[in-house]
């Protein structure tokens, strides 16, 4: 992924150059350069984007905010079916939002649950291949249907595309992770679409 080059590093009693993740916005987590380093000088630690990071708070705040102005003040519209549809849609996405918690192995000490080096196939990611997105994503529905402000729409358009794209990153980063076990996975389940992820489940149960 080319996440290292050289960097001067004089007076270094080894090496005048020293290799430094340059490219650190690159790293794919596969783990090689720690594997690999003979002397295990290198920890890779899980982390997305810090775009991603930064709307996180954002997102908090439009789903609390719009669920607090739903119950308080009574929905924006006066939409009485997309309330409650809204209230549905809420609950649906939190056992999606909580994925990693649920299923993913216990995490190394000093690491992220997200460190897993092994695909997760099971629970919400034998639905979709990305369910903590899928979550926000459902939960922000949620709370606008209930809320019915249209600045809680406006404030979620960019914050859906932001997801979006980081989605799209970290497929091509999974691919190198885990190779063709992942291009299977992914042939397998779909990658945001839930209704087709229940069908796929549904039918290869019935197979089986």
């Amino acid at each position: 992924m080319h996440v290292y080059g050289w960097k001067e590093a004089s007076g270094h009693p080894a090496s005048d150059r020293k290799p430094f993740p340059i490219g650190e916005s690159e790293c794919a987590c596969c783990y090689e350069c720690e594997t690999q380093c003979p002397v295990q000088a290198i920890r890779v630690v899980f982390g997305p984007p810090k775009a991603f990071i930064a709307a996180v708070p954002l997102v908090f705040a439009l789903i609390i905010v719009s669920v607090i102005y739903g119950i308080v003040f009574g929905p924006y519209l006066g939409l009485s079916i997309p309330f409650y549809v809204g209230w549905i849609i809420l609950v649906v996405g939190l056992p999606f939002f909580f994925s990693p918690s649920m299923y993913f192995p216990k995490a190394q000490e000093g690491k992220s649950v997200m460190d897993t080096r092994a695909i997760v196939d099971s629970g919400t990611y034998g639905i979709v291949r990305h369910p903590q997105v899928l979550g926000c994503i459902l939960l922000m529905c949620g709370s606008i249907l209930i809320s019915q402000n249209w600045l809680s729409a406006i404030v979620a358009v960019p914050i859906f595309v932001l997801f979006y794209r980081y989605v799209l990153k970290e497929e091509k980063n999974l691919i190198v992770k885990f190779g063709n076990d992942y291009k299977c996975y992914m042939q397998r389940v779909p990658m945001l679409n839930f209704i087709v992820g229940i069908m796929r489940l549904l039918k290869s149960r019935k197979h089986e």
